[in-house]
């Protein structure tokens, strides 16, 4: 890619990035604004709840989705301004370990969330990028 497109992609990145700060201001919605108790977040885990119902009454039979049940885990846990490690986002898509490490690395190339080296540890944390956070907010709120 030639140095002039180069360019022109990152001012394009920084102008999103401005808006996307602007739309977070706006709104008080996006990764580590505190919203725990919020009706928003409340619907978010009543949806998880669903899954856990649905397997408890129909047992043997696959009934989660498990990108969509990490992407709710992580917006909780965003909400909630707590860190989730790679291992329990793992375990919070209901998958396998190894299928739900694919999906992680799935969901982080298609943008969808993001993984944060803790400082001065190997620890590794993911969070829902602050796209995936407001659309997953758009959503929610589409089912007040």
């Amino acid at each position: 890619m030639d140095r002039a497109r180069q360019d022109r992609l990152n001012e394009a990145v920084e102008q999103m990035q401005a808006l996307l700060q602007q739309l977070q201001a706006a709104t008080g919605l996006g990764p580590g604004v505190s919203s725990g108790g919020s009706d928003l977040t409340k619907i978010a885990r009543k949806l998880l709840e669903e899954r856990n119902i649905r397997s408890a009454t129909i047992s043997g039979v696959p009934m989660g989705e498990p990108a969509w049940e990490l992407m709710l885990f992580l917006y909780i846990a965003g909400a909630e301004q707590r860190q989730v490690s790679v291992g329990d986002a793992i375990a919070a898509s209901g998958a396998p370990p190894t299928t739900g490490a694919r999906l992680l690395a799935r969901l982080e190339e298609n943008g969808h969330l993001e993984r944060l080296r803790t400082s001065g540890r190997q620890a590794v944390h993911v969070q829902l990028t602050a796209n995936s956070y407001l659309k997953l907010t758009d959503y929610l709120l589409r089912l007040v």
